[in-house]
């Protein structure tokens, strides 16, 4: 019975994958009229985000900290946290090689495989990227696993 529960449960959120695009645009019968749905989008205090960044593509990393950007009020802050490249981080089944190249094989326990991006951001890299896009930021790593960066609008 659970694991028919649970093959429901995946079946009714994967179903419903269009209607939560349509409520985060605020689009069809979510639509509030232009005042209540800009108040959706309003600039935040603080914006965090984990484990993230790292699948955004190089090519696309400028324009994503731009709507980053946008969403922080003046003065707000930004913290993102995520992987560094360290091959004893990953599952047995994930091979990490240094070889530069985004996309990664990655293995579910039920066999099947899926090609992720997966990019290893350096730290000097994300602090110029975050400074071009106008956050006063700091990036710092930490021994092994992790590379973090705290940034605040100005």
């Amino acid at each position: 019975m659970t694991i028919e529960i649970i093959q429901q449960q995946i079946d009714y959120y994967r179903n419903r994958a269009t209607e939560y695009d349509e409520w985060f645009y605020r689009i069809g019968r979510y639509e509030r009229g232009e005042k209540l749905n800009q108040q959706w989008f309003a600039e935040y205090d603080l914006v965090f985000f984990s484990f993230w960044l790292s699948h955004v593509p190089p090519n696309l990393l400028n324009s994503f900290l731009q709507k980053v950007y946008q969403s922080v009020r003046l003065g707000g802050q930004i913290f993102i946290i995520d992987s560094r490249f360290e091959p004893t981080s990953t599952a047995k089944n994930h091979l990490l090689q240094d070889d530069r190249n985004i996309y990664k094989l990655r293995k579910l326990n039920n066999g099947q495989e899926f090609a992720i991006v997966k990019v290893f951001y350096q730290a000097d890299e994300l602090q110029e990227h975050l400074e071009k896009i106008g956050f006063q930021a700091q990036v710092n790593v930490t021994d092994n696993y992790f590379i973090y960066a705290n940034c605040q609008k100005i």
